[in-house]
C-alpha cells in the first residue's frame, strides 16, 4: 500500500524544481490554473492539463485534453495509464515524479550524490537532468579518470526482457556513431544486483530549450541560431547516411557547449523506450514529442 502520503516533484528536463507537494490519496489535478492541486506553470501545460490518481492500488495518470499531451516514456497518455514511484510523467515541456512506496516486487533504485555504480567503476556527482527515458547523472569514471554522463534506464523498460534487448540494440546502432554534432554513446552497463545504464559523453552546457528561455522574449535572434542550425543539419546528415533517423528532435535533445557548439543527444533511445514500452504502446502509437513532431510521425508513416 502507498504510504499515507506521497511526495510529487514538478520540475524542468535541467532537474529545477518548480514545486514539491505532500498528497494524500484522491484525485489531484495538474495545470497552469491556481485552482490546480498541482501547479505547472509553463507555456506547453494547459490550464487543466491531466489529473493524478494516487491510491491503495497504485497510481495513474489521465491526461484532460491539453493541448500538448502528456507522455509516459515517450509516449501519449491515452485514457488512464498506471505509473511507478519515481517513474517521470512529461507534461508538456514538465515533468511530474511521485515518490512514495509502490506496489512492485522490485522498488525503483534511486541515486544520490556520492553513490558507486557498475562495480565501483563510476562516482556518481551531480543530478544534471530527467525525463521519459532515464534519470541523468554527471559521474567521474575512476578507470578513465575523466567526467562522463550515466542515464540511469527506467525500471519498467528494464523488467520486459524483449524491450530491453530493443533498446540494446537501438544504443548498440548509436553508439557507431562519430561526429562532432552528435553526443557520443560510450557503452551500455549491465552490472549485476544494479539497475543497467547508459554512459555517454558528458558536455558541459545547456539545452537548447534552456537558452530559449533565457533570451529577450524567450526568441532567440537569427544570427545566433543561424550556425546552430548548420551544425544540426550537419548531424543529421551524417546519421541519415548512417541509416539512423533521429525521431525526436526537440530542443531539449540539443545541447550548446560553453563555446556555442551544439551537440544532438538521445539518438533513437527516447524513441526506443516509447516504442517497448509494454504498458503504452498502441496500435498507430508514434514515437516523439507531439509538439515537434513531424507531420509524418502524426500520421505513423
Amino acid at each position: 500500500m502507498n504510504p499515507p502520503t506521497s511526495r510529487v516533484i514538478v520540475q524542468r528536463q535541467t532537474g529545477e524544481v518548480l514545486g514539491d507537494y505532500n498528497l494524500g490519496a484522491g484525485s489531484h489535478t495538474v495545470g497552469r490554473d491556481t485552482d490546480n492541486t498541482i501547479s505547472a506553470e509553463s507555456e506547453y501545460v494547459s490550464r487543466h492539463h491531466a489529473r493524478l490518481d494516487i491510491n491503495a492500488n497504485g497510481m495513474a495518470i489521465e491526461d484532460l485534453g491539453s493541448t500538448h499531451g502528456t507522455f509516459v516514456n515517450g509516449t501519449a497518455v491515452q485514457g488512464t495509464t498506471a505509473i511507478t514511484a519515481n517513474q517521470a510523467v512529461q507534461i508538456g515541456d514538465l515533468y511530474l515524479t511521485v515518490q512514495g512506496e509502490a506496489p512492485t516486487e522490485q522498488p525503483p533504485e534511486v541515486y544520490t550524490s556520492g553513490d558507486m555504480v557498475g562495480a565501483g567503476r563510476y562516482v556518481l556527482q551531480q543530478e544534471l537532468g530527467r525525463g521519459g527515458c532515464g534519470v541523468v547523472w554527471l559521474a567521474h569514471d575512476t578507470r578513465l579518470d575523466e567526467q562522463v554522463a550515466v542515464k540511469r534506464l527506467p525500471p519498467e523498460l528494464v523488467a520486459d526482457p524483449q524491450a530491453l534487448k530493443d533498446f540494446t540494440s537501438e544504443v548498440q546502432k548509436a553508439h557507431k556513431l562519430s561526429h562532432p554534432n552528435i553526443i557520443r554513446i560510450h557503452d551500455l552497463v549491465t552490472p549485476p544486483n544494479e539497475l543497467p545504464f547508459i554512459t555517454m559523453e558528458f558536455v558541459d552546457g545547456s539545452d537548447l530549450n534552456t537558452l530559449r528561455e533565457q533570451q529577450p522574449n524567450g526568441y532567440f535572434t537569427w544570427s545566433r541560431l543561424e550556425g546552430l542550425a548548420s551544425q544540426l543539419c550537419e548531424a543529421l546528415g551524417y546519421a541519415h547516411q548512417q541509416q539512423i533517423i533521429h525521431r525526436d528532435l526537440k530542443p531539449a535533445n540539443m545541447m550548446i557547449t560553453r563555446e556555442g557548439n551544439l551537440k544532438l543527444a538521445d539518438f533513437g533511445i527516447a524513441a526506443s523506450v516509447a516504442d517497448n514500452n509494454p504498458k503504452q504502446t498502441m496500435e498507430g502509437d508514434s514515437s516523439g514529442t507531439t509538439i515537434y513532431m513531424s507531420p509524418q510521425q502524426m500520421q505513423g508513416t
